[in-house]
């Protein structure tokens, strides 16, 4: 365990250092392009929203960055049972190095989920799976209503607004072309396959290129109606899952909030942090009777 807390805490801190450097100096990685498969890719992404750099530290984009960031800390905190000094500081040394990385939605994310998993234990049983569910179902709802028109957001809020104005974009082109993607009805049906969205599609098939920026419209666009399943089968496993669940749930809720309007699928550590979750809610029996939950508190 020692050993455990020793690597997790260098990461952490790794994480820190290249923020840090990002910040200061011109990492001579940042705009990098590789050629792979004579498709050029963008190794270390520079980019800039209303004049706000995105800082990526020793990674390839500031996403990346704050989701890697977050399964250190969820890791960390199961190491300390969410108990003393350590888990305060690696709460708030996780929100710093995200928050400075000015990556907005894990920002948000990082802050309710916080929120939703200490405040569960005082709160009425139910509360721990109806969050998250509200949130999947969220993710799924959210692009149908808005590439279908019952939701125009264009119209709600300030174009304008920094905090709004990426929403809108996805909500008036991104989702709608990744849809479109789906030209026939058989792929409407069973979607594209693995690889028919994002950068290969794009390269190889000369589609437009679209990253879906929604956990939903990219396994849509893979899967068609076994997105549904998929979808179904998180629902199931939220709502069945073991009370002392709740640490778990609340990761799953966290890749969830994300993949509302991030690309969850293309992140490595967002699925890392997803198969985590998904495998301790599939095995409740992997939980130990000594860990840390909720049920201490409602018992």
């Amino acid at each position: 365990m020692a050993r455990n807390r020793t690597l997790l805490w260098f990461f952490l801190f790794a994480s820190l250092a290249g923020l840090i450097y990002d910040m200061n100096f011109v990492p001579v990685w940042r705009g990098a392009v590789v050629e792979v498969g004579g498709v050029e890719i963008e190794a270390a992404r520079y980019w800039t929203s209303f004049g706000t750099v995105r800082y990526a530290g020793f990674t390839n984009a500031s996403f990346a960055l704050a989701s890697w960031v977050c399964l250190l800390a969820c890791l960390l905190l199961k190491e300390y049972r969410f108990k003393g000094l350590q888990s305060l500081f690696v709460v708030c040394f996780s929100l710093y190095i995200v928050y400075a990385s000015n990556t907005k939605s894990f920002i948000a994310a990082l802050v309710l989920i916080y929120l939703f998993y200490f405040i569960a234990r005082f709160l009425p049983n139910n509360f721990d799976k109806v969050f998250p569910a509200s949130i999947l179902f969220t993710v799924i709802c959210f692009p149908v209503m808005c590439v279908s028109g019952l939701l125009d957001l264009g119209a709600i809020v300030d174009r304008s607004s920094t905090v709004f104005f990426s929403l809108v974009v996805r909500s008036e082109y991104t989702w709608p072309l990744s849809f479109s993607l789906l030209e026939t009805t058989v792929t409407q049906l069973f979607g594209l396959g693995i690889g028919g969205i994002g950068t290969v599609q794009a390269k190889l098939n000369g589609s437009p290129l679209s990253t879906a920026d929604n956990l939903f419209v990219y396994l849509y666009c893979m899967f068609g109606i076994f997105s549904l399943v998929i979808s179904y089968y998180l629902f199931y496993l939220i709502f069945t899952s073991d009370r002392r669940a709740t640490y778990y749930r609340a990761i799953l809720s966290l890749v969830l909030f994300f993949g509302i309007t991030g690309n969850v699928i293309e992140n490595p550590a967002s699925m890392l942090l997803l198969a985590y979750a998904i495998l301790n809610l599939v095995k409740p029996e992997t939980l130990q009777a000594t860990e840390f939950s909720s049920a201490k508190y409602t018992n």
